[in-house]
């Protein structure tokens, strides 16, 4: 018989390993969220896009998590929402990434609950993506999971390429082992580019696995990010298997939509096979646009200039 208390074991089992897939992808998951669906709109990349990390202002972060379990006509459900914010600032040579969840709402198969989760991490990465430090300012998680956590946020970074991205190159490939209990692997390949959310984006495929003592739980999904800022602005990702956990046997399935929702800009200069951004406004609106953003910081000297030779040009 599937019991309640043995699925909650099962999830439990996996959260810390998922949480840390869900932070590293840069996020966490969607509030009354539609999954994105466009796949035709996908571009193949001729020529490398030159992708870096760069700073972008206070964005709202959502994500809905389901999970059940299901053994014959019995079904433990468990769902999650998170709402939350995120950044990124210029730190020295890098970015200092910065993740805040500011609301946490669950639903089990009986029962709902709403509450206030105040949890904040940052994330000290080099332009490429290389993870340089990882530190919870404040958060409810047990001690035991920090160090799994950290360890996964650090696999989870795409390293970008110094000569670009192309279609197929695989831009992620993390294999990590915690103990003799769980082993855990994924890699993400290139497909193209699309628009999402009239900013210019580059679609990975995700595949993997997590083994939780000898059990296989499968992960596929898919994620974008956005090429003007190298953040990870949107995931879907499915993870599924036969489990065994606490005397309960059952099919485990999670799905999992996130969406980090940038704030309106004008895009970096034109990068190698970058579709371009919708032309927006007149050339006086696009330059008043272009200094917000270089006042701001959310811009560089150089990406501002060639921009505004980009508009000059037009006239």
């Amino acid at each position: 018989m599937l019991s309640r208390r043995g699925s909650i074991i099962c999830m439990k089992a996996i959260a810390p390993y998922v949480l840390g897939i869900l932070i590293g992808l840069g996020g966490y998951s969607a509030w009354a969220q539609v999954q994105w669906n466009d796949r035709e709109t996908v571009q193949p990349i001729n020529e490398p896009i030159v992708i870096r990390y760069r700073p972008f202002g206070t964005s709202v972060v959502l994500k809905t998590t389901r999970a059940k379990i299901t053994n014959g006509t019995e079904t433990f459900d468990l769902s999650m929402k998170y709402r939350g914010e995120m950044e990124a600032q210029r730190s020295g040579d890098g970015i200092r990434m910065s993740i805040r969840i500011l609301e946490f709402e669950s639903s089990k198969t009986s029962s709902q609950q709403s509450v206030p989760l105040p949890f904040e991490i940052f994330i000290d990465l080099s332009p490429r993506g290389k993870v340089r430090d990882i530190g919870i300012v404040e958060g409810h998680i047990d001690e035991a999971q920090v160090g799994p956590i950290k360890d996964l946020v650090r696999q989870m970074f795409p390293l970008y390429p110094e000569g670009g991205v192309r279609s197929g190159d695989t831009v992620m490939d993390t294999e990590l082992a915690f103990g003799n209990m769980v082993s855990f692997r994924m890699f993400a390949t290139a497909v193209g580019t699309t628009s999402y959310r009239n900013r210019p984006a580059l679609v990975s495929d995700y595949n993997g696995n997590i083994n939780l003592a000898g059990q296989n739980i499968l992960i596929k999904g898919q994620a974008l990010v956005d090429i003007a800022t190298g953040a990870w602005v949107y995931s879907d990702m499915g993870f599924s298997g036969n489990v065994s956990v606490g005397g309960t046997s059952g099919v485990l399935s999670i799905t999992e939509v996130g969406e980090i929702r940038l704030p309106r800009t004008i895009d970096g200069p034109a990068r190698k096979g970058a579709p371009q951004a919708r032309e927006a406004g007149n050339a006086e609106d696009r330059l008043t646009t272009l200094k917000k953003l270089l006042d701001q910081g959310l811009i560089s000297e150089e990406e501002a200039a060639a921009k505004r030779k980009e508009i000059l040009s037009g006239l």
